[in-house]
């Protein structure tokens, strides 16, 4: 009895286990979903679009494995390494591939061509046109004096993505609150402010006369 009793509370532990390691993008309700590992995703060699699915003969198909770190691997058709995007987060949105760089704080759209993927930055519109429901907010936005910016909250969450045009390294960085609310991602530019208050956004263990520490004046 006492053993089946184990049993039991180790598949509740290890059901719950698995709920815990659901993407971010899940948790937290963004619009696109992270490619799941083993998925099959294809380009289209005539129209230059992605898809999750095999839609013709001309078409190629990828399947997302684990790469380095938390990049993301694809092989090909014959199970061979095909490539790696360097991005955490990845998604098809709108006929694109599209990849997120923690560390660059981009979105990157991805094309195939003569066996080579090539990655460009998408345009602050590209990608306020991929999440209406965020606030995109430039890092040239900040002021170039005291590193702050004051934005309007208004009714509900404010989400927020930061669109780093300034080129910056946001290795590290992270969002945190002394007297606001705030919901973080494994997204390093993402964050949902759900009260009013100073959100600071900064390289862990940077001061706060750093170049490395940015704050949000959330009114």
């Amino acid at each position: 009895m006492e053993m089946r009793l184990k049993k039991t509370l180790l598949i509740l532990f290890l059901s719950v286990l698995t709920m815990t390691q659901v993407s971010a993008s899940e948790l937290l309700g963004i619009k696109y979903k992270n490619i799941p590992y083993k998925t099959k995703i294809s380009y289209n060699k005539d129209t230059s679009e992605w898809s999750y699915k095999v839609n013709s003969k001309n078409d190629l198909y990828f399947i997302k494995t684990k790469g380095f770190g938390n990049y993301s691997d694809y092989l090909n058709s014959e199970k061979d390494f095909a490539f790696t995007n360097d991005c955490e987060y990845d998604f098809i949105a709108e006929g694109m591939f599209v990849g997120y760089s923690n560390s660059d704080g981009m979105f990157y759209k991805f094309d195939f061509s003569e066996g080579v993927l090539t990655k460009s930055p998408l345009s602050y519109d590209e990608v306020a046109l991929i999440f209406p429901e965020y606030r995109i907010i430039r890092m040239s936005e900040f002021s170039p004096e005291t590193n702050a910016l004051k934005i309007k909250k208004g009714f509900g969450d404010l989400k927020v993505i930061i669109f780093n045009d300034r080129g910056i390294d946001l290795n590290g960085y992270t969002f945190t609150t002394g007297n606001s609310e705030i919901e973080n991602y494994k997204l390093s530019g993402f964050v949902n402010i759900k009260k009013k208050g100073m959100v600071q956004f900064a390289k862990e263990g940077a001061s706060m006369k750093s170049s490395n520490w940015f704050v949000l004046l959330v009114r």
